[in-house]
């Protein structure tokens, strides 16, 4: 994936790499054990254990029964968090078993595993970055920019649903990219795996699988007829993929994957959530927020800075398509939709995603009972 550079550059660009990364490691390292505990994350955990309990019940049932934390634990089938994807959890809660009962241990690795897989993102990143703009450095400089927002770089630590989620969003645009750039079943097989493991953590993923058939549709419409064999069957491997794969990472569709994939996306779309949100001087329900509330919040938790470069790219892109004819079936502009997916499509449908600003509240029971069944089963260690 190496850029086109003399052998000097490419010296420098590894050595850079090397120093920004192993920085970036050793300060997670360093202050991970500063955060405390988030509102969501027991509840969070509570949902892993209970997707661990259900495959250990398949696989192991006898001995899953003799587990000290068993009883405690409740059955997926009337767990009301029960649709939310579970990937990061449960894979933390197989790690959580380390901890040996101790809850500061625990959320201590919690903390850091989150903050592994945000450097995963910063990664993917860089390297989107690098290949978008054919300079290392600036990519470097958005990676540097993922890790200087403030808000972000905190939740990094405790936000395993928005940051992992964004971060495996990053690692699939990547793979997408890699995919489009030169189609084959290989590339195809990892993004459908990148793009799994995505809506596995979020539903809201699945617009990656609208993103990448529309890049392979595009490039199959547009290559003459002897290269639309290779995009077909690149598309025919990647829904493959990614449709097993999503389905392996998600115990609850295992039963019946089309209708309960189905029954998350209605139940996404109707979110029930029975907060309020402090909004322009005003108390108003979750689920009755403007269509501008967004653009606010976007507005008050981004740092000028980055808004305005966002915006001077708006324009830069709006100006090539203008004054080149042709330009958005360049290799580049097809580049620059994708990016422009990836930034609108979100404020585009966040009706979708309606109240999901952290509040992962359930859908039937209080927040509280939850965390309660969760301090059940994790107890500190005396």
């Amino acid at each position: 994936m190496a850029l086109p550079a003399s052998s000097s550059s490419t010296v420098w660009q590894r050595r850079a790499e090397r120093v920004f990364f192993g920085l970036l490691l050793a300060l997670g390292l360093l202050v991970h054990a500063d955060y405390g505990v988030s509102t969501d994350e027991p509840a969070h955990h509570l949902n892993g254990l209970v997707n661990v309990k259900y495959v250990a019940e398949l696989v192991v049932p006898e001995l899953a029964r003799q587990q000290a934390q068993y009883a405690h634990i409740p059955a997926l089938v009337t767990h009301p968090d029960r649709d939310h994807g579970v990937l990061f959890e449960v894979l933390d809660s197989l790690l959580g078993l380390l901890a040996q009962g101790d809850s500061a241990a625990y959320y201590r690795q919690r903390h850091l595993l989150i903050f592994l897989v945000f450097m995963v993102g910063v990664w993917a990143l860089y390297w989107l970055a690098a290949r978008y703009t054919r300079d290392w450095r600036w990519g470097l400089g958005a990676g540097a920019a993922l890790v200087l927002s403030p808000r972000l770089f905190a939740e990094a630590f405790y936000n395993a649903q928005d940051i992992v989620f964004m971060a495996l969003f990053a690692v699939a645009m990547l793979t997408l990219v890699r995919l489009v750039a030169r189609p084959g079943a290989g590339r195809a097989a990892v993004h459908g795996l990148a793009c799994a493991a995505a809506i596995d953590v979020r539903v809201g993923g699945g617009v990656l699988v609208v993103f990448t058939l529309l890049a392979i549709g595009w490039q199959a419409f547009s290559s003459p007829a002897i290269r639309r064999a290779t995009w077909v069957r690149s598309a025919g491997i990647y829904v493959l993929v990614a449709a097993a794969a999503t389905v392996a990472g998600w115990p609850y569709l295992w039963a019946d994957p089309v209708s309960r994939l189905l029954e998350v996306l209605r139940r996404m779309g109707q979110f029930p959530w029975q907060g309020r949100n402090l909004y322009l001087g005003e108390l108003l329900p979750g689920s009755a927020t403007p269509w501008h509330y967004v653009l606010v919040w976007i507005a008050i938790t981004t740092p000028w800075p980055y808004l305005l470069l966002a915006a001077t790219g708006l324009v830069a892109v709006a100006v090539a398509g203008l004054r080149r004819s042709g330009y958005f079936r360049t290799r580049a502009g097809q580049f620059d939709w994708l990016v422009l997916g990836w930034l609108l499509g979100p404020v585009g449908r966040r009706r979708i995603e309606h109240g999901a600003t952290g509040r992962n509240s359930s859908y039937s029971l209080p927040h509280g009972a939850r965390t309660s069944a969760a301090a059940g089963v994790f107890q500190p260690a005396t």
